[in-house]
């Protein structure tokens, strides 16, 4: 009896399991039905859409894919399975070959790397060819894309250079740029299959891993054509690629920097009308990925990633190191909290990068140096109006890796010289005031034109600043934060006094001086030397230019700022012994100046903002501003022709 019962209990439950695989079938069956349905009405509906031409800029590179069977080819060049699994960051050897492809092949994860042996990947090229089965295909996600691109409509874009194969399969309306070259890179795909045995070692899952020894991916060839042509292209989107062949490719000479950072300047002036996406690949150099981050990727629209790629980038933007392998079968919500994580992370960091910090600054500045001596200026109240005209103030603004010097922005007294006949664009910004002061009104109009152009780059700074009278509060910036440095604290914290203004004014005096003694050598007379307010700022404007990054990023240094890179401390004050022997010579012969120590202190603490009382108690109305440009001057070069127009704000400032 209990055995019946059994048999009869066996015999449902195999129905049941009978039943629920045929349901579970027909339940696929049903899912898989209604989505083709779903896709189907998708694509009528698309061709019932008319598609408006777009413009697409692609770039960088190309390269001639050969896809052969990863197990045939380590067969063939002799390589049996290793007894461990090591992670290569590229090849040099045989061995290193076997165990990095043991210790992807083991995870089933997606990898490209970089095979430094010449030798040793011409004879994997030559081994995989030999096989039937290998396959040839145009590679690298620039040309791929481009070529899809082009069949879906677009109009292409293409940065790369190929050799006549390649260049082959490109569709004629794609505009490539970029010299053919003799043959193509190629990247040797070594595939292999779920369930696929090597030795100790099986795949978990289908996968491939990628090896290149390319020469011409790595520089970034034809960049400088390609980028040019998308000014005058003008796309709707920019597609940024390729550069994962830069990981750990040899860089003695800085190469990869410098091409990043043209690369980054290039995108900070593109228009906002261009979206721009980057392509992530393969990275395990973090330096490479991290200066990518901070000189590329933030000033992309859109990013694409695979479920390899996408963990790698977020743990180097959380200040973590690569991911060599992550799960080969991602959750859908991993995935997608990644993503969200990732571009919060992007959109919002509050940590600002060395380019995007700057310090903004103003001096006082005789710029006439001599007239007939420096003692001429000594005893003159500088305050309250009665300061000398031969005064300008100057504001400086620079960033914290030396990257990028904003043009000088001059304030003077007159706003109608001689010296600006026929001048129909000045090298600096100007503006006049009767004390010749920066006031707020002034920095404002300049610090918006500064927002505009961030806004106009893509970019979001920070600008630190004393909390003078002449720096308010400015509200509605969209790129740019302001950081008001501490009271009584400035000339310690504030970077253009470390020594970035002083060595401007070495620039600027040290030619002033050489002008005078080629005078005087010409058989000239000291005395009747002359220089007008044009010719100081062109002379400052070159000064300006001379100011080195190095000198720059020291001063930041200086003043707290935790710069990315240690520079000589001897680099601020370099300047000074090209000076020397000009005030030598002055000196012997003019008794001018006293010393070296009076031409530095000439402008010192020279005010540049009103006090904040005569800040709320203004002693110009503006209609005193308005006559003082009418008034008569001692000197002859300060009336006459009015300030020309500069260019505007925004041109200037870029």
């Amino acid at each position: 009896m209990f055995s019946g019962t059994v048999k009869i209990g066996a015999s449902i439950s195999v129905c049941v399991l009978i039943a629920a695989y045929f349901y579970q079938r027909h339940a696929d069956e049903v899912l898989q039905e209604r989505l083709r349905d779903v896709l189907s009405g998708l694509l009528r509906a698309e061709k019932k859409i008319p598609i408006e031409s777009k413009r697409v800029a692609v770039g960088f590179g190309a390269c001639e894919d050969i896809f052969t069977n990863g197990l045939a080819l380590l067969n063939a060049l002799n390589l049996t399975s290793p007894s461990e699994a090591v992670h290569q960051n590229f090849v040099n050897t045989p061995e290193e070959l076997a165990q990095l492809f043991a210790f992807f092949f083991q995870s089933g994860a997606a990898a490209e790397r970089y095979v430094a042996n010449a030798s040793l990947f011409e004879a994997m090229v030559k081994a995989g060819t030999k096989f039937k089965d290998h396959q040839w295909a145009l590679g690298g996600n620039a040309a791929v894309m481009a070529r899809r691109l082009a069949m879906e409509g677009f109009d292409v874009l293409l940065g790369a250079r190929m050799g006549d194969t390649a260049l082959k399969t490109i569709p004629d309306s794609v505009k490539v740029i970029g010299n053919t070259i003799a043959r193509s890179d190629i990247h040797l795909i070594m595939e292999y299959k779920t369930n696929d045995r090597w030795g100790q070692f099986t795949s978990p899952r289908a996968n491939r891993l990628i090896l290149h020894n390319d020469r011409v991916n790595p520089f970034l060839d034809g960049m400088e054509e390609f980028l040019d042509r998308v000014l005058t292209f003008k796309p709707s989107l920019l597609v940024i690629g390729g550069l994962q062949m830069m990981d750990n490719f040899p860089d003695d000479q800085g190469i990869r920097f410098a091409r990043l950072e043209k690369l980054s300047t290039f995108l900070q002036t593109l228009p906002r009308s261009t979206l721009v996406h980057f392509e992530m690949a393969s990275f395990t150099e973090i330096s490479l990925l991290t200066e990518i981050i901070e000189r590329v990727i933030y000033y992309c629209d859109s990013l694409g990633a695979n479920e390899q790629e996408l963990p790698n980038i977020l743990q180097v933007v959380q200040g973590k190191n690569v991911t060599l392998v992550s799960d080969q079968r991602p959750r859908v919500a991993t995935v997608l909290d990644q993503m969200r994580k990732l571009y919060s992370l992007l959109g919002s960091t509050p940590e600002y990068k060395t380019f995007d910090v700057y310090n903004a600054d103003e001096t006082g500045l005789f710029w006439r140096l001599l007239r007939n001596k420096t003692t001429d200026f000594k005893g003159q109240e500088c305050h309250g109006g009665k300061d000398p005209k031969d005064r300008i103030t100057l504001l400086t603004c620079a960033n914290m890796d030396g990257s990028h010097k904003l043009p000088l922005f001059v304030t003077g007294k007159f706003k109608t010289l001689r010296c600006f006949k026929g001048v129909r664009k000045l090298p600096v910004q100007c503006q006049a005031n009767s004390k010749a002061w920066m006031t707020a009104g002034i920095f404002t109009e300049w610090l918006r034109e500064f927002d505009k152009m961030m806004y106009r780059q893509k970019r979001k700074v920070l600008l630190t600043l004393d909390n003078c009278t002449a720096h308010p509060k400015v509200d509605n910036l969209k790129a740019v934060e302001l950081l008001f440095l501490l009271p009584n604290t400035t000339s310690k914290s504030q970077p253009c006094d470390m020594g970035i203004i002083n060595n401007l004014k070495f620039h600027y005096r040290g030619t002033l001086l050489k002008r005078i003694i080629n005078h005087v050598d010409e058989g000239n007379g000291f005395d009747n030397f002359k220089l007008t307010l044009l010719d100081a700022v062109i002379i400052l404007k070159q000064a300006w230019e001379k100011v080195e990054p190095a000198t720059i990023r020291n001063c930041f240094k200086k003043a707290g700022f935790q710069a990315s890179e240690t520079e000589r401390e001897n680099e601020i004050e370099a300047e000074d012994t090209d000076v020397q022997p000009f005030l030598s010579r002055l000196l012997v012969e003019y008794g001018i100046p006293d010393s070296l120590d009076d031409l530095k202190n000439l402008d010192q603490d020279v005010p540049t903002a009103p006090s904040p009382s005569e800040e709320m108690n203004p002693s110009t109305t503006d209609s005193e501003r308005e006559n003082q440009t009418e008034q008569a001057a001692d000197n002859e070069d300060d009336q006459g022709e009015e300030m020309p127009p500069v260019a505007s704000a925004m041109e200037t400032l870029s």
